[in-house]
C-alpha cells in the first residue's frame, strides 16, 4: 500500500498547523475538508483566535464540493494562479491575517 503526506502550514512563521497520512489512491479533493478542519481546530487547540478566511489551492484541490465546503465555512475559495502560489494550498488567517499552506507530498 502506498501513502502521501498532506500537511497545513502558516506561510508567515513556518509553523505546522496540521499533517496527514492518507492512501495514495486518495485524491486531493477528497482529504480537502478533513486536512481544512484539522489545521482550524489545531489552532483554536493553540490558543489563537484567528480563523481561516482564505484558502488558496492548486487544481488537484479544486471541486464542486470543495467550493460548496469553503462557503459553508465562511471561506473564500482561490485559485493559486490568482495569488501567484506554486502547488499546494494557503489558508489566510483572519486575525494576523498570516498566510497557511496546506501541500500534498
Amino acid at each position: 500500500m502506498a501513502y502521501k503526506t498532506e500537511h497545513a502550514i502558516d506561510l508567515d512563521s513556518d509553523i505546522v498547523l496540521s499533517a496527514g497520512v492518507h492512501r495514495a489512491d486518495e485524491s486531493d479533493t477528497a482529504t480537502f475538508t478533513e486536512t481544512l478542519i484539522k489545521a482550524q481546530a489545531h489552532t483554536i487547540l493553540a490558543g489563537s483566535e484567528s480563523k481561516i478566511t482564505d484558502v488558496v489551492a492548486d487544481k488537484g484541490y479544486h471541486s464542486t464540493d470543495n467550493l460548496v465546503q469553503c462557503e459553508a465555512f465562511g471561506v473564500t475559495f482561490l485559485s493559486e494562479r490568482v495569488v501567484g502560489v506554486v502547488g499546494g494550498l494557503i489558508i489566510r488567517l483572519n486575525t494576523s491575517m498570516r498566510s497557511m499552506g496546506i501541500v500534498g507530498a
